[in-house]
């Protein structure tokens, strides 16, 4: 479990890094990109970035924590490694500052200092996997039900016109985004399963992985979750839809792993979920609404 742990903070830095390689050449070439500018200048725009070294060096470098996170979730509780994996925003908002000179409230550093403590608390709280295999039938009993709250928030605004639509949207993008994370584990559980253990250097394991129905499960709820994601932005607040989003992406696998996976959740790793969302909360927000107006004009 120390080695999942380990391995989940690699993968926090990786993903964290390569978001600011990204934004320091997305600003460095368009710093006040407006949505407009994007849907009018799309092709170069992408021909501009793909030239760029630095953002295309993020992607890659983003790109090389996703093996990192699989082999966390192969071998570790999903209610451990999903809300370390939050760590990302710490990592992005501390380079920030470090390497691009953002400076920071009073609450956002609260919002770092409680997210780091609440991957200690989670760290501490069990060095060995406590999960279960689970039924077929229990996991998409749990994932019909995710996808059902999606689904309808997705249609609420045909039948209800005076719907707060970042909100329906943001939850749509949460709920899926969980459910790719969900089945980012079962991917790991079936590879398990048919190999007998998931090998990091084995190109068998990854070959099985990403031919699995998880798999596709994973493909097609990230991509609904993407259009929800950007749907709810083109409707409202960025200082809202990412926190409700993220909290929810990170919420469903939680509840999965605890109900479906059968997780222990005690009380060191229980405290150190809910610190996880309410510095999510506390980071996020603060840092979208201070760079909203300058993203979205």
């Amino acid at each position: 479990m120390a080695l999942n742990i380990l391995l989940a903070f690699l993968a926090s830095f990786l993903f964290g890094t390569g978001a600011v390689m990204q934004k320091h050449g997305m600003a460095a070439k368009f710093p006040k990109l407006s949505w407009k500018q994007l849907s009018s200048q799309l092709p170069l725009i992408a021909k501009t970035l793909i030239a760029n070294k630095i953002w295309v060096g993020g992607f890659f470098v983003g790109l090389a924590g996703g093996p990192f996170m699989i082999k966390a979730l192969s071998g570790g509780d999903i209610t451990v490694i999903q809300p370390l994996i939050n760590l990302t925003i710490v990592v992005v908002v501390l380079e920030g500052v470090v390497l691009l000179k953002e400076s920071l409230s009073s609450p956002e550093w609260s919002g770092i200092a409680i997210l780091l403590i609440s991957a200690v608390l989670i760290s501490l709280s069990g060095s060995e996997p406590t999960g279960k295999i689970p039924s077929i039938s229990s996991l998409w009993l749990f994932t019909v039900c995710i996808g059902a709250l999606a689904a309808i928030c997705l249609i609420t605004p045909v039948l209800f016109r005076k719907t707060k639509l970042e909100v329906v949207f943001a939850i749509a993008a949460g709920c899926c985004f969980g459910i790719g994370n969900l089945f980012l584990k079962q991917a790991t559980v079936e590879v398990q399963t048919k190999l007998g253990a998931f090998n990091f250097f084995s190109l068998t394991t990854w070959i099985t992985g990403l031919l699995s129905w998880a798999a596709l499960t994973v493909i097609i709820a990230e991509l609904i979750a993407f259009v929800a994601y950007q749907m709810a932005f083109s409707h409202g607040r960025v200082s809202l839809v990412t926190p409700l989003t993220t909290v929810i992406s990170v919420v469903v696998p939680v509840i999965a792993g605890a109900f479906v996976y059968k997780e222990e959740i005690n009380f060191w790793r229980l405290s150190g979920i809910v610190l996880a969302i309410i510095g999510t909360i506390m980071l996020s927000t603060h840092q979208e609404s201070k760079t909203a107006k300058a993203e979205i004009q």
